[in-house]
């Protein structure tokens, strides 16, 4: 019988990044008799957020120095591994980076069924030429893989070739809670949303700053980043003196998000294609808009062009540069009110409904950990 779970996360939960809570409940759905530990790094941006559940509890470790440098990997996996050990789970979930951490390592045996989840690509955790090394002996403390896009699992398997591992391709999906309401197209607020990062290199930043896009009802929120201190500021001044149409309302957290996104008639998906990490995107939030009924306006990334175009669940710009971009704005602009966007509001709600939700999505990974666990007599 399964009587522990445990997920540590390298990042704060509540924000970004749902499927991290959302996986800790499936194990505790799945387990009925389990008890669920959580374990988070103490992010300074991401202030902690109560989560009362009467079966699990959150574990926030403080370190010395910030998330993700090279002092952090040290000594977030031994206080993680340390609070592991007292916990002693049966079934465990390494989320993000933290795969590629030696917190395995510090475990006694016999160590728990293990869960990769790969929420970002190996090259994007920044650990040089190292991950290659330790991705080909993964099937030395690894039980399960899980991957966000296909793109992003081949890639992978350049250096992971134990083929015999189970694999399963989980899209960045949401809990489907069916009592929220979908407002319906009429009474939405005409407004374009725009969540997540926003950064001049990797998102686009400056396109926001154009005259010609301000002219557009466009809210943004998210924390505004930069390759260094002064360029990140000089942007955060640049989207606080916005005067025109559109509007910078910060960074909240992902349930006061979803609570207004629910009224916007349209959802921005971009991340600027530099590396496979971000061509190969797997955005939370064009899930998210999705299953809010909110109508994506999403950069040809493979997995949005894939769903988009099976789907016919949102507006699909030509490529990533400045004139697509505005020329999706104009003609979301033009369509907004009529049959055809009314259409693609009922296509989001039908498909969300029916396969892009977390419950969905997760159903065979948790199936399949009950077999793995039955052949472990746990």
């Amino acid at each position: 019988m399964i009587r522990k779970v445990a997920v540590v996360s390298d990042v704060s939960v509540g924000y970004g990044s749902p499927q991290i809570l959302s996986m800790m409940y499936a194990l505790l759905e799945t387990f009925q008799s389990a008890e669920g530990l959580l374990i988070e790094p103490d992010q300074i941006v991401r202030p902690p957020i109560r989560r009362d559940h009467p079966r699990f509890h959150i574990s926030r470790v403080f370190t010395k120095l910030d998330t993700f440098n090279s002092q952090w990997r040290i000594e977030y996996p031994k206080k993680c591994a340390s609070i592991l050990r007292k916990f002693k789970p049966d079934i465990l979930v390494y989320a993000g980076s933290i795969i590629l951490c030696p917190i395995h390592d510090f475990l006694p045996s016999p160590k728990p069924l293990t869960v990769a989840y790969f929420l970002e690509m190996p090259e994007g955790f920044q650990f040089g030429h190292v991950y290659p090394s330790i991705l080909s002996r993964m099937d030395q403390y690894c039980d399960l893989l899980i991957h966000p896009e296909v793109n992003r699992m081949k890639a992978c398997m350049k250096f992971f070739r134990k083929e015999q591992l189970p694999q399963y391709i989980v899209y960045n999906t949401s809990h489907l809670d069916h009592e929220v309401e979908v407002w319906p197209a009429a009474q939405r607020n005409g407004r374009i949303l725009y969540q997540g990062t926003i950064d001049e290199d990797l998102t686009f930043a400056n396109y926001y700053l154009s005259p010609k896009v301000q002219s557009y009802p466009i809210d943004l929120y998210g924390l505004i980043e930069g390759c260094d201190s002064e360029k990140k500021a000089r942007l955060a001044a640049r989207f606080a003196a916005m005067t025109n149409e559109s509007r910078y309302l910060g960074y909240v957290d992902a349930d006061k998000l979803a609570e207004r996104r629910r009224k916007y008639a349209y959802g921005i998906v971009s991340w600027n294609p530099v590396n496979d990490n971000l061509r190969f995107a797997a955005p939370n939030k064009l899930f998210d808009y999705i299953g809010s009924g909110v109508v994506p306006i999403a950069a040809p990334h493979p997995q949005c062009k894939y769903l988009l175009e099976k789907y016919n669940c949102g507006i699909l710009l030509r490529d990533w540069g400045f004139d697509a971009f505005l020329e999706g704005l104009r003609y979301a602009t033009l369509i907004y009110g009529t049959p055809l966007y009314e259409e693609l509001c009922q296509n989001c709600i039908r498909v969300s409904r029916a396969e892009l939700n977390w419950d969905t999505q997760i159903r065979p990974v948790m199936k399949k950990l009950q077999e793995l666990a039955a052949q472990r007599n746990l």
